[in-house]
């Protein structure tokens, strides 16, 4: 077993861990629990391969998930309205359309967009959780027409 990345960010793990059995790579997790029990932790979550031999294949996999390609294209069209728009635009400037790739799920350009991406996912399934567990509890109602 071979060790391709330590962060702090388990999401971000999660992500590559998807990318890398995709891939037909086998893989795992360590220290997950014991970095998200302690806030401050000399433990960091760890990414590693099962088999030596795949971790080439996983470190670039990785790079290139961190650190894609620059897209030269200079625009793209709107599948709903026609409109040419410039590739540095993730959405139509004219009828607000999100691009294609990205309503797909296009990957994030960093990881850093990555981590702050999940960190964004987390706490609104965070406040769906601690809102769910109120009303279990009978501490909230909903509104009258809510349905």
């Amino acid at each position: 077993m071979k060790r391709v990345l330590t962060t702090p960010a388990s999401a971000e793990l999660k992500v590559l861990q998807n990318l890398l059995q995709q891939a037909g790579i086998p893989c795992v997790i360590r220290n997950e629990e014991l970095a998200s029990l302690l806030g401050t932790t000399p433990f960091n979550a760890e990414l590693w391969v099962e088999r030596d031999e795949d971790f080439g294949p996983a470190h670039e996999l990785y790079r290139t998930w961190c650190m894609p390609a620059i897209q030269t294209d200079s625009s793209w069209t709107c599948h709903v309205c026609g409109q040419s728009v410039e590739a540095q635009f993730d959405s139509c400037w004219k009828c607000a359309t999100p691009r294609p790739e990205l309503a797909l799920g296009e990957f994030p350009a960093s990881c850093d967009e990555a981590i702050h991406r999940a960190e964004e996912m987390t706490s609104l399934l965070d406040g769906i959780l601690h809102q769910s567990d109120r009303c279990r509890l009978g501490q909230a109602s909903l509104p009258r027409n809510s349905f």
